[in-house]
């Protein structure tokens, strides 16, 4: 996998990241992230998808227009809407969410006739954070042409179905629920700009990171109960450090753990580069 101080190219998935927001392109995709959105602009057109934006916008949660679907989920404090592109057109579903729209019908008649409809025939091609919709106006981030990516380095990333794996070390991919690929090349993305946090794994250990993984500094190894952040049952071989605390029934597995944080750090240097000589220069 090619890895870039502006993203990632695997084959023909490239993951571009743009600071504040991200773009998946593949075949198949063209996905835009960030912390609000997610939606894959391959499967609906601006102009609809800002359209149902405005009904987001508005407090509408739930719609149906052309060939589209708006259903909201609950959950504990803010729930998600979700965007689904389904087989075919619902003509009468389209016109009694447009009466809705228009007044014509109250939203306790429209949620009576759609409760029959059942499970919804389609797929999923975006999602929306309800936070955002009450915090802020839902936008589109405006994305600009795709750069062309340079100055690479080639690490060999495994991506697995709930880990990916970089050197000696499995890292978990943090889940977003309808966009898999997306998740993984995420996670590949914030351990290559040094910002994961969250559990790691070996063959016969487990860690958690919890500082800048370009910060993490080991103080000491051990066999013992008190691994860090971990009360463990029985004593097992350790490491305690600055950002990291891991432990292993293989006693080998903790030179492998160091090993594999220095060349990570190595190739985050290698990547953010010019971001280094940048802060370099300030501080002189």
């Amino acid at each position: 996998m090619k890895v870039y101080k502006q993203g990632i190219q695997d084959k023909k998935i490239m993951l571009i990241d743009k600071g504040d927001y991200q773009i998946l392109v593949s075949d198949d995709e063209l996905i835009i992230h960030n912390n609000c959105i997610n939606v894959n602009l391959k499967e609906i057109n601006e102009e609809e998808l800002k359209f149902f934006f405005n009904l987001i916008n508005q407090g509408y949660r739930y719609f149906f227009h052309n060939n589209y679907a708006l259903l909201y989920y609950p959950s504990f404090g803010y729930g998600k809407y979700f965007l689904y592109k389904t087989s075919s057109q619902n003509t009468q579903l389209t016109n009694l969410s447009l009466d809705l729209l228009n007044g014509k019908v109250s939203e306790n008649e429209f949620m009576e006739k759609i409760s029959s409809i059942g499970k919804i025939d389609g797929k999923i091609i975006g999602e929306i954070d309800e936070f955002c919709s009450i915090s802020n106006e839902v936008v589109l981030p405006n994305p600009s042409n795709i750069p062309q990516l340079s100055d690479c380095i080639d690490l060999d990333i495994q991506l697995l179905d709930s880990n990916i794996r970089i050197f000696s070390l499995f890292f978990e991919i943090k889940n977003i629920s309808a966009f898999s690929l997306l998740s993984k090349y995420l996670t590949v993305l914030e351990v290559i700009k040094g910002e994961y946090k969250g559990s790691i794994f070996t063959q016969n250990g487990k860690g958690i990171i919890y500082d800048n993984i370009k910060e993490i500094s080991i103080i000491s190894e051990g066999f013992t109960k008190i691994c860090g952040k971990f009360r463990l049952d029985d004593p097992k071989f350790c490491i305690i450090g600055n950002g990291i605390s891991f432990y292993s029934n293989d006693k080998s597995e903790l030179k492998e753990v160091e090993r594999s944080l220095d060349n990570l750090k190595t190739a985050i240097r290698k990547i953010n580069s010019d971001e280094d000589r940048s802060n370099d220069d300030k501080r002189e």
